[in-house]
């Protein structure tokens, strides 16, 4: 459509700042990756994936001062290799991406006191917990810290005043199943819902005769809502 090159933004140096703008979203993303990494590695093993990242920096720095316009394909080459080898050298003692396997101490018991007041009172999923709550609505967030669409929901839906309320009113305990370092356990719950991943929403109605509810990855707080009535709703009620 030629007509519409008219809307087009004319080139100009305004091109060049907006490079640079681009240049820290990148910058945003990478400190938020670095931020998912270290809750699956631990912050150790983070910490030294960062010095490699410093390693990376410094071998792109070299190969620039050792390559470039003016520079022979010999320098240029030399550039090349010194580039490639620090951080190669070095990520050889840095890196190690190996998951956390650090066990978080719970004994699967559940809190006898929840305040819904400023925000949902998480308690850990365990499968333990899960059968000491038989007779309760439970209601379960499948998620992940690098899953955005979990943490917008989240935020969105699940952590306002309304969700939270409902939470209250019809007696629901909510559990978080923290799927960030690919817990087995949670993978098998996953699968037997016939879910490859997540964002996966659970609610365990109290009368243990009744279905489970499974709630599609996009939610509304109407539908959430609409889930913790019908679970808490008495057989043929």
């Amino acid at each position: 459509v030629p007509a519409m090159y008219r809307l087009l933004p004319k080139p100009g140096a305004w091109m060049e700042s907006f490079k640079h703008l681009l240049g820290f979203t990148l910058i945003v993303t990478s400190v938020w990756l670095v931020g998912v990494l270290t809750s699956q590695i631990g912050n150790d093993r983070a910490v030294m994936f960062m010095y490699e990242l410093v390693a990376i920096a410094l071998g792109c720095w070299a190969f620039g001062l050792m390559a470039g316009p003016g520079k022979t394909g010999r320098q240029t080459l030399a550039g090349l290799a010194v580039g490639l080898a620090i951080p190669l050298v070095a990520a050889n003692w840095l890196v190690d991406l190996e998951m956390d396997t650090t066990a978080v101490c719970d004994d699967g018991s559940v809190a006898e006191e929840m305040s819904f007041e400023e925000t949902v009172p998480w308690q850990a999923f365990t499968e333990e917990r899960v059968a000491a709550l038989k007779g309760k609505t439970v209601f379960i967030d499948f998620t992940a810290d690098w899953c955005l669409t979990c943490k917008a929901n989240e935020k969105a839906i699940l952590e306002t005043k309304p969700v939270r309320d409902a939470m209250r009113d019809n007696g629901v305990v909510p559990l978080k199943a923290d799927w960030t370092k690919r817990d087995p356990v949670i993978t098998e719950w996953l699968r037997r819902y016939k879910r490859a991943g997540v964002p996966f929403y659970l609610v365990l109605p109290a009368d243990e005769s009744a279905a489970p509810i499974a709630l599609p990855e996009v939610i509304t707080a109407g539908m959430v809502i609409d889930a913790f009535k019908d679970a808490a709703r008495p057989s043929g009620g």
